[in-house]
């Protein structure tokens, strides 16, 4: 199969598991690790943002404090398709803690863990906007918690990231390209009315 159909079946396994916290989110951390390993680091970053903002939905739903200071709609700017995609089960369901075993991930330490994991990927897709955007999210999240350290931290990489798309903008910047490719028709057999996104690799030149 195509590297795109592989990741588009890892997404739809994920939500196979719309009902399972944890295994939803193993198989989006797989679709991250397959997108990354074929060199789609931004697309890879948004799978992992989509994963925080799962995480982030649980902790909202299970009252934690730190979560609620979160404003619900935080990830609208850095991943759209997460009001598409990152839906909730029933709250009876997703309140069993036999859903939820992997205690750690399901924590603003995992949700903590997560952002800067996305905040690297994205730093290295160059998508330098962005992930400014989610180490605000991590320094709200560090102001919350009281952690001055990280705060300070947190703040110093920002402003690492500005210096550097200061730089990269005396540069054009040429983003990847997307095309959006359906299938209709009898002859397509089984992808008879499918469609899908392709991909082709930006660059930087000056």
């Amino acid at each position: 199969r195509d590297p795109e159909t592989t990741a588009e079946l890892h997404h739809a396994i994920s939500e196979h598991y719309f009902d399972t916290p944890d295994l939803r989110m193993r198989w989006l951390e797989n679709m991250a690790e397959f997108l990354n390993a074929q060199g789609c680091i931004s697309e890879a970053a948004q799978c992992k943002l989509h994963i925080a903002a799962l995480q982030l939905l649980y902790l909202r739903r299970a009252g934690d404090r730190i979560a609620l200071t979160l404003p619900a709609n935080c990830f609208d700017n850095i991943a759209p398709n997460v009001k598409i995609d990152m839906g909730l089960p029933p709250a009876d369901i997703s309140s069993s803690k036999s859903a939820f075993q992997l205690q750690e991930t399901w924590s603003i330490a995992g949700l903590t863990k997560t952002l800067k994991s996305a905040a690297s990927s994205l730093a290295a897709a160059k998508e330098f906007e962005l992930c400014l955007e989610v180490h605000m999210l991590l320094t709200a999240i560090c102001k919350a918690e009281m952690k001055y350290g990280d705060l300070m931290a947190t703040l110093d990489q920002y402003k690492g990231i500005t210096d550097q798309l200061i730089n990269a903008n005396k540069d054009v910047r040429i983003f990847p390209v997307y095309f959006r490719v359906g299938f209709y028709g009898p002859k397509f057999e089984e992808l008879q009315g499918r469609e899908f996104i392709y991909r082709l690799p930006g660059q930087t030149k000056s």
